[in-house]
Formats: C-alpha cells, sequence, structure tokens
C-alpha cells in the first residue's frame, strides 16, 4: 500500500517484480522467455511449402512448354510466309536440295532449300554473300554457314546448335522439309524420271520437295498439288545431336546429305521403336535426338529420317498454304503418309 501510494506521489511506477541485482546493487526488470516455433510446427510449415511447390511447378512447366510451342508455331508459318513469297516471285516453291554431282566433297553445287528462301526470311545479307558458285563447304561461304538467325531453332532443343563432326563447320536448324514416304534415292528419282523403279519404297507417293541433280532445278508448283495446299504438309522438325561434336546428320539443314535437311513419312513422328537409317554414330536415346542405325550409302538408297521435337506429344508441321498444326505421336501412319505427299487423292477432314 505505502509503495502504491508512494507512487502515487512521485508520479512513477514501481516495477511490479523485482529481478536480480546488478554489481552496484540495483535490481533488474524481471524478462520473460521468448516464444518461438517448436520443431513440429518447423516441420510442418516445411511439408505444407513443398505440397504448394510441387502443385505450382507442373503448372509453371505447362505454362513455358505452352509459350515455347506457341513460339515454335510461329516461326514454322514465318518458313511458311517464305516459301509463299519464294513461289509467287518464282513460280515455285524452292527445291529441297540440290546435289549436283553428288553429295560428296566436290566442286559441284550443293545446297538446301534454306539457302534459297533466305531473301523471303529477312535474311538477304547471307543470301547475298553466300557463292553459290562453290558448294556449302567451301571458305567462301563460312560466313554464311556460321550464321545463326533465330528462325533456326525451335526453343525447346537445343538453340544454338552447330555441326562440328568435321572441319567444316556449320549451324544445324530444327525445321526440315518432307520427303514423303521413301528413301532419299527414291525420292531423288522420282523427281527425275516420274517413275518409282527399282525401290524397297513401292508403295512411295510423290513428295512436295525433293533432290536434284540439276543446278538450280525448281521445285514444284503449286497447280501440282492434287491433293490441295492445307491437305498437304511442306515441313516439320527434328532434334539436333546433342552435342556440336556428334557425327549425327539430324539438324545439319545446310547440308543437302540424306536425311540432314529433309525428313521421310516411313515413321509416324518420334517414333522411338522404329530406327533412322543415316549418318549418326553420336550418343543417342530412344527420345533424343532418337533411336538411328548409323548407315550412309553415297546415293542416299535406304537412308531416312524421321520427324521428331521435345514438344510433349507430338511434332508441329506446317502446311502448303502456310497454316501450322500439332499433330499427334499417335496418327495413324497411313494419314501420316498421305499428309506428306501432294497426290495420294485422299482428302483428310482433319489433321490428328
Amino acid at each position: 500500500m505505502r509503495s502504491l501510494l508512494d507512487s502515487r506521489i512521485t508520479g512513477r511506477l514501481l516495477p511490479t517484480a523485482i529481478g536480480p541485482r546488478t554489481c552496484d546493487g540495483r535490481s533488474r526488470p524481471a524478462t520473460r522467455p521468448y516464444s518461438a516455433f517448436t520443431l513440429v510446427e518447423l516441420l510442418v510449415v516445411i511439408a505444407i511449402i513443398g505440397v504448394l511447390v510441387a502443385l505450382l511447378l507442373p503448372a509453371v512447366q505447362a505454362a513455358r512448354e505452352a509459350a515455347r510451342r506457341t513460339e515454335c508455331t510461329n516461326k514454322l508459318r514465318q518458313w511458311g510466309i517464305a516459301m509463299q513469297n519464294h513461289h509467287d516471285t518464282r513460280g515455285y516453291f524452292p527445291a529441297g536440295t540440290i546435289s549436283e554431282g553428288g553429295t560428296g566433297v566436290n566442286p559441284q553445287d550443293r545446297r538446301t532449300f534454306v539457302k534459297l528462301v533466305w531473301p523471303f526470311l529477312e535474311e538477304s545479307n547471307l543470301f547475298s554473300t553466300y557463292d553459290f558458285d562453290v558448294p556449302f563447304w567451301h571458305p567462301n561461304n563460312m560466313p554464311a554457314m556460321m550464321a545463326q538467325p533465330d528462325m533456326y531453332f525451335c526453343p525447346t532443343d537445343r538453340v544454338g546448335a552447330f555441326w562440328r563432326g568435321d572441319q567444316y563447320t556449320r549451324s544445324r536448324g530444327n525445321y526440315v522439309v518432307c520427303y514423303s514416304n521413301g528413301d532419299f534415292l527414291t525420292n531423288r528419282n522420282y523427281a527425275k524420271t516420274g517413275e518409282i523403279g527399282r525401290s524397297r519404297f513401292p508403295e512411295y507417293m510423290p513428295a512436295p520437295f525433293a533432290d536434284y541433280q540439276e543446278r538450280d532445278a525448281p521445285g514444284h508448283n503449286m497447280r501440282k498439288f492434287v491433293d490441295g495446299l492445307s491437305q498437304t504438309m511442306l515441313m516439320s522438325e527434328v532434334l539436333v545431336s546433342i552435342n556440336d561434336e556428334d557425327w549425327d546428320g539430324r539438324g545439319d539443314f545446310l547440308n543437302n546429305h540424306a536425311g540432314h535437311s529433309n525428313y521421310m513419312t516411313i515413321h509416324t513422328p518420334n517414333n522411338s521403336t522404329d530406327v533412322d537409317r543415316m549418318i549418326c554414330n553420336g550418343p543417342e536415346s530412344a527420345t533424343r535426338p532418337g533411336p538411328c542405325r548409323n548407315f550412309n550409302n553415297g546415293d542416299g538408297s535406304g537412308m531416312y529420317a524421321t520427324a521428331r521435337s521435345s514438344h510433349p506429344g507430338g511434332v508441329t508441321v506446317m502446311m502448303g498454304d502456310a497454316s501450322v498444326n500439332f499433330t499427334n505421336d499417335e496418327i495413324d501412319l497411313n494419314v501420316w503418309k498421305y499428309m506428306g505427299s501432294i497426290e495420294d487423292t485422299v482428302v483428310l477432314e482433319a489433321v490428328q
């Protein structure tokens, strides 16, 4: 009572509890213990955060893949518009490949569709600096071969990939043209003679692109697309090799060799059972860049590649009217073959 009275007189409140005394005899106020999380509470919080991350991560990955697929679709559409502009300017689509004198190291012309559509992809500088009088591997053409326009690569694959399998370094790319349901030699022979001849692929159907052995050979005019442009597939994707130094021709699309700048519809997209047959003695798996038997025939007989991508469930394809669709891996093989031909007489209601 006296303490309360003294406090009223002095105007100061006295401490309600007296703590231990200091060395000079003064007392310290008593301290309260700090409150904290228990171990169990911390584990519960960590578990909740882990569950939230597990729920959000697939959604984030799906959003990123959707953005990459949209970018890939837009790039293929740009290739399609370039093809259309080439046709409007020249009167025909570009040749798939030109192999004047063969596909080996020789002084003849060796080019692919990529170089022919440079001016229509806003890459006129590459077209003007490229020397068409010498092969792609000639020192005169190294600056153009080393260039890597953004249009070359699908963002789901290894952007910025090069071919360094030999001394002729050049860019790789993901977008290649369709050579229908036969090997490289069957495609070339049919383009030259209009006949299948002796081939391992007697059911071969005319392709939208082909290999020609004449310099400046024109590709197909739209009138040859009997099935209609919207029914015929011009381009799709392939996966490039795992390493630049791999001797794997898939995606080596500045090279006119068999399967390097083209794909065939012999197998369905991303097929992991049946193998490609071409130059491919680098490391591989069932998915990247896909199973392959290392095979090299000088004339391209028995050599072919398959459309592949890192998009879950399928590949993007560009049709003759420059429209782009996503084609499921489970598409019927016959439908896939019909899509890759200009004259199969089968009308497709929708791309599967």
